[in-house]
């Protein structure tokens, strides 16, 4: 019997031309909010980049997190659903037209498609959801209930869905001994999982190619 064929998306700078989350901050906390978060957070990221260039193992995770914390703690969840729903227009705005016509490709052969995203699911979902994706394997924000009423920590509830870790979330939803994994991403954050896929393809503005397993 043949594997059903499931086609994953990266989000950021595969489905689109640009990084989707500060896009998002300004569009909850209004135009600046990013720039403002990261000047914030600088002493983090400059910890980060030293680290890294010290060939030490650099948490991008928390660093992240420390981003988004400000951001988004203490909204309801149903006033960021609305938000998210209204920012899909957004997105809509930035796509990768080759990418979406290799997404619109599959969907009209009857691949199933899948988003795996470092991004948090909050605003991936609804655009996902407009354009009949289904499945997002991505970043997921930690909610607590607050008087009867749910509202972001501004933390995450697990792990940042980069690297290693996305290619885990996505083989615990299509092992490749049940389904035929197409890959598409554009950075090195999706190099696990492009190279985990039996086809891939490295994702540009100009152009879409095969991917060529790079040294670990």
């Amino acid at each position: 019997m043949d594997k059903a064929t499931v086609a994953v998306f990266d989000f950021d700078g595969t489905i689109t031309t640009r990084d989707t989350l500060p896009l998002f901050v300004d569009f909850v906390k209004g135009r600046g909010a990013f720039a403002l978060a990261m000047l914030r957070r600088l002493p983090a990221l400059w910890q980060y980049g030293i680290d890294r260039l010290g060939g030490k193992t650099a948490d991008l995770s928390s660093v992240k997190e420390a981003l988004l914390s400000p951001c988004f703690s203490g909204i309801a969840c149903d006033d960021m659903q609305v938000t998210a729903q209204d920012f899909a227009a957004v997105v809509d705005g930035c796509l990768n037209r080759r990418v979406m016509q290799a997404l619109r490709t599959h969907q009209e052969a009857g691949h199933q498609v899948a988003i795996a995203s470092a991004s948090p699911s909050v605003w991936i979902e609804p655009w996902a959801s407009h354009h009949g994706i289904s499945v997002v394997i991505a970043t997921r924000m930690a909610v607590t209930d607050t008087g009867g009423k749910h509202r972001f920590t501004g933390l995450f509830e697990g792990a940042n869905c980069n690297g290693e870790e996305k290619r885990r979330r996505v083989e615990a939803v299509y092992p490749r001994e049940h389904f035929r994994l197409v890959a598409y991403g554009n950075s090195r954050g999706d190099y696990p999982l492009l190279r985990y896929a039996h086809e891939a393809y490295l994702c540009t503005s100009r152009a879409i190619t095969p991917f060529v397993a790079a040294p670990e």
